[in-house]
């Protein structure tokens, strides 16, 4: 069978060397591709560990800003608008945070009242994304690409809402960063030529790059870069053209607030296609050069020896063959041909004339076996250097391999000496070379604490042991990382161990992310407020202290329970819709109810979030307990309504007591005159009976004087011991012929006598005033009832009503069962002249009379009342340990004077009262000395004998008490009587006479005044 092939033997064999060549080709071609892919991923690798880099610097920096502007926000001269003590701070806090390029707060205008950065007013920030986003949100919120208007520098801020004690936002507080920052952090990193990273808001502005940043800051990114971002995952890599035009590989990293749905800002990395690929493509150019060259010197020996060997052996062949054809049986070719089919071929053609020429055939056949043992022995060399070639190849693949590991690869002898380690491990200990580092021991870059077991590890690898461990080294430039190593013994070919082989990768990130998650469970797990993870149906996934202690379940009861289970206002059936709100919103924060294991229902305040984590979306809820909340905030408003009626009452009682002064000046002289122009007017004449009515008419209005200074608490008390219980059943009978008939009264005393420090008039009256008025609160038949009763007055009682001392009390409460009274009439009865009797019914003093009266024996009022159901009345009186007074002084009508030429010194500044003081005591045989000032009856009474002093408590220059005090020092034992419509606390306190002092209240009459005169000069 023949196989035509119409080559030439040369052409065949150029074809066989390449046929043997293209595996080479095969596999050099393979090693550079594969060398380019794994510098692709090294690449990869670099950008997105860069990438994340800055991501989780700028997550701290974001975590401390959020720190720093919570603690502000909780400072008292933050809510109080303080500049002067919060600019400082600021000032202070901007300076040891240098990544902090302003610090400042806001109104809820925008109108910033601190800044750490001196700037131009107004500085209004209220057309900001980060402030309006904090307002809106009412929580951390990101801003965008601005020239700020403090440094008027490029400036990325964040913002955090300021709110008062009832979570009302009142302003906003921002920091601004320095993007700049992270360019030095990319210089420290060992990263190829070229490698940049570009920050972007979410709007696609260009926030900082590392290289030529003064071109790109504040420009756009590329919009179909940016649109394809927007798309893809939150970190991704890919290869495609920046924004310098030239092709990169670059990774991306988006960043998320709390809270945020969107990304507020974008980080890239990126590194130069063509020089990720430059050693790569420079070992390819090399091995295929090197292989070119090789091939072209292996096709021209091919060329060669195909010519020497093969082609002319075969034209001596041809011409032996065509002699031989020819006749000539001499011809010899053995000597020309030897070797292979050829000279196999060269010998049988010998065959043919071997008989012609023996002697030529025997030195043939030794020539060819020389050359046979020649062929064999270069045969044998090609063979081995073969093998070297291929044991060489191997060993720069496998160098090749080690290089471009991302993992750091070394050998250790078993003292800790570095026998290798490639690329990845020089960077991981911030070494330059491994010149720089070969030979030297590593145990001095491990941190002490893991040295003794980092040695114990190598000493196991040279016993043949295997093992793992994590350990803290410091580099050789300070920076310090957390490795994961795991050691195996390395065995020459005899099966010794000659050294320690380990991989080791950079944990660092793992590390600070673990401690991040466990500093994370523990807040969460120790918040004061309930947490709650929960998935779409309403199933709790994961729930904290707080929350198990707030319900009464064990945290497997709550896991195994739904929102529905707890939540009485989110049953089964409406939980979809609230989950489509939810999502739509992205947050909600409102009230609501829980209920607990025992039954109780919980009110709290709900913040829920959606979110989506690795695809699975979940809600978290966070909730406070409210119910201390509600009761502080239900009664600080009650105590606020009470503390704003007491003032009230109070301004309008001074108001009254000033008014009640003026008139008893102006009543004393009516009531004097009258009475004396009475005594010279026979008594059956017209002219009586006119003055009979200006008295009675001055005397109406002296009561009602009197009632206004009750109720101003400047009326003057003559306070004992007084058992109320005496009181009552002494007046029962007076106060039975006021009340009308068709109404009951009824006397509930309790049986314990314990004595009180009052005024008894001023108690009768108290009680005839609520008894009063509580028969004109009932139209028909009715019950009034008064009792008495000893109580305590506790804390929470005095924490409920304003202006309550706690104590034991005598508790005086008159009821009765009529109308009752609105809560807007309860808020008035006791202002002076409120009525609802109707016009001229009433002067509406009676409950005032009473209130004021109370304040001043120390005591306290409570009313309650309902429409139809009647009112009841509780006066408090603070009890004493003293025994109550028994008697009971009389007075009689007609004071007897005896004069007996006595001299009185009467001092009034009031000319109209002097006169008529001046009159009377003229008129009842007494010589007067009448002086209108302090000064001029000083003076007057040098010299003179003086019985009595009778002057008025307030007046210019020097006050009554004053008077009589440097009187005593010319006249030993002088008396005084005093003389005022209030005291203004000269003689008395709070209304209270001090002991041994001797009073006439204005207004009084002529008899008053007589009947007080005796009884200082003639004491009984």
């Amino acid at each position: 069978m023949s196989i035509p092939f119409p080559k030439s033997i040369r052409s065949q064999l150029f074809i066989i060397a390449l046929i043997v060549a293209f595996p080479a080709v095969c596999v050099i071609f393979y090693s550079g591709f594969q060398s380019r892919n794994d510098a692709i991923s090294e690449a990869r690798r670099d950008t997105l560990k860069l990438a994340e880099i800055i991501a989780t610097e700028q997550q701290h920096l974001v975590i401390g800003a959020e720190q720093l502007m919570t603690a502000l926000a909780q400072l008292p001269d933050v809510r109080k608008r303080d500049t002067a003590r919060v600019e400082p701070v600021l000032k202070k806090l901007r300076a040891l945070n240098p990544m902090f390029s302003n610090i400042f707060i806001a109104d809820l205008d925008g109108l910033v009242w601190a800044t750490a950065v001196p700037a131009t007013p107004p500085f209004v920030i209220s057309d900001r994304r980060y402030f309006k986003n904090a307002v809106a949100s009412g929580q951390l919120s990101s801003g965008e690409y601005v020239v700020s208007r403090a440094t008027t520098k490029p400036a990325f801020n964040l913002a955090y809402p300021v709110k008062d004690d009832q979570g009302t936002i009142i302003g906003v507080i921002s920091v601004g960063f320095i993007i700049d920052k992270y360019r030095q952090l990319v210089e420290r990193q060992h990263v190829p030529e070229g490698t940049s990273f570009v920050l972007v808001d979410h709007r696609g502005i260009i926030l900082s790059r590392a290289i030529e940043p003064e071109r790109y800051i504040g420009k756009p990114y590329t919009p179909d870069s940016f649109r394809k971002m927007l798309e893809e995952p939150d970190t991704s890599t890919t290869i495609r053209t920046g924004i310098a035009g030239d092709r990169r590989i670059i990774s991306l990293r988006k960043l998320y607030l709390p809270g945020e749905k969107n990304p507020y800002m974008f980080i890239t990395a990126g590194v130069p296609v063509d020089v990720a690929l430059r050693d790569a493509n420079r070992l390819l150019l090399k091995s295929v050069t090197f292989f070119m060259l090789f091939l072209g010197a292996a096709l021209l020996l091919a060329w060669y020896f195909g010519k020497r060997s093969i082609s002319d052996r075969i034209r001596v062949l041809e011409n032996a063959s065509q002699r031989l054809a020819d006749g000539d049986l001499h011809v010899k070719v053995s000597s020309l041909i030897s070797g292979g089919e050829l000279g196999r071929l060269a010998d049988s053609f010998d065959i043919m004339v071997r008989k012609l020429a023996e002697s030529d055939k025997v030195r043939q056949d030794k020539e060819f076996m020389l050359r046979e043992q020649n062929n064999q022995l270069e045969m044998e060399m090609g063979e081995r250097q073969k093998a070297q070639e291929q044991l060489r190849e191997k060993e720069r693949f496998l160098q090749t391999i080690i290089d471009t590991e991302p993992e750091c690869v070394k050998m250790l002898d078993i003292e800790g000496n570095l026998l290798l380690m490639n690329r990845s491990g020089l960077m991981m200990i911030d070494a330059e070379s491994f010149d720089q580092v070969k030979g030297q021991n590593v145990c001095p870059l491990v941190v002490q604490e893991y040295r003794d077991a980092f040695l114990q590890l190598t000493v196991n690898a040279f016993a043949g042991k295997s093992g793992m461990l994590r350990f803290e080294v410091v580099g050789l430039k300070g920076r310090h990382v957390w490795l994961e190593s795991h050691v195996v013994p390395y065995r020459d070919q005899s099966g010794d161990v000659v050294a320690s082989l380990s991989i080791t990768r950079d944990i660092t990130g793992q590390k600070h992310a673990a401690e991040e998650q466990q500093k994370t469970a523990f807040i969460l797990e120790n918040l004061a407020d309930a947490v709650y993870w929960t998935d779409m149906k309403g199933k709790f996934l994961y729930v904290n202290k707080a929350a198990c202690i707030m319900r009464g379940y064990s945290r497997e009861e709550l896991l195994s329970m739904r929102v529905a289970d707890t939540d009485p206002n989110y049953p089964v059936e409406a939980w979809e819709a609230h989950m489509e709100e939810l999502k739509r919103d992205g947050s909600r924060h409102f009230e609501t109810i829980h209920q607990a294991k025992d039954g109780r229902f919980i009110p709290v305040d709900m913040a829920v979030y959606h979110f989506n984590y690795e695809g699975v979306e979940y809600n978290c809820a966070i909730a406070r307990d409210i119910t201390r909340h509600r009761s502080d905030a239900e009664e600080r408003e009650k105590l606020e309504k009470q503390l704003i009626q007491l003032q009230k009452i109070e301004s309008v009682g001074r108001l009254a007591g000033g008014i009640a002064h003026d008139f008893n000046n102006l009543l004393t002289p009516i009531l004097g005159y009258s009475e004396l122009l009475k005594r010279n007017i026979p008594a059956d004449s017209a002219d009586s009976e006119k003055i009979n009515s200006i008295i009675q008419a001055a005397d109406k209005a002296r009561i009602l004087t009197r009632q206004l200074l009750s109720f101003g608490r400047k009326q003057i008390l003559e306070m004992k011991t007084v058992d109320m219980n005496d009181v009552i059943t002494s007046f029962y009978q007076i106060l039975r012929r006021t009340i009308r008939e068709n109404i009951d009264i009824r006397l509930h005393l309790t049986e314990d006598r314990r004595g009180i420090r009052a005024d008894m008039n001023q108690l009768e009256q108290m009680i005839m005033n609520l008894a009063v008025n509580a028969q004109d609160a009932i139209a028909g038949n009715g019950i009034i009832t008064i009792e008495t009763e000893y109580v305590t007055l506790d804390d929470e009682y005095v924490r409920q009503h304003a202006g309550v001392t706690a104590g034991n009390y005598l508790m005086l409460a008159v009821t009765d069962t009529g109308s009752g009274m609105d809560q807007q009439t309860l808020a008035n009865i006791f202002e002076p002249f409120f009525t609802t009797k109707g016009i001229g019914k009433g002067s509406g003093l009676g409950l005032a009379t009473v209130y004021g009266l109370l304040k001043q024996h120390g005591g306290n009022v409570w009313v309650y009342s309902e429409i139809d159901k009647g009112t009841v009345f509780k006066l408090y009186f603070p009890l004493v340990d003293e025994k109550p007074d028994v008697c009971m002084e009389t007075v009689s009508e007609q004071p007897v004077i005896q004069a007996d030429g006595r001299v009185i010194l009467l001092v009034e500044d009031n000319n109209m009262v002097r006169e008529l003081a001046h009159d009377a005591l003229l008129g009842y045989g007494f010589t007067v000395l009448a002086e209108e000032g302090p000064l001029q009856a000083i003076k007057i009474s040098e010299g003179r004998h003086i019985d009595l002093l009778v002057s008025d408590v307030i007046m210019p220059d020097m006050n009554g008490p004053a008077l009589h005090k440097c009187l005593l020092e010319t006249h030993p034992g002088l008396q005084v009587i005093y003389m005022s419509g209030y005291t203004n606390n000269v003689i008395a306190h709070h209304g209270v006479l001090d002991k041994g002092i001797n009073f006439i209240q204005k207004p009084f009459t002529i008899n008053d005044l007589a009947r007080k005169v005796e009884a200082v000069l003639n004491p009984p």
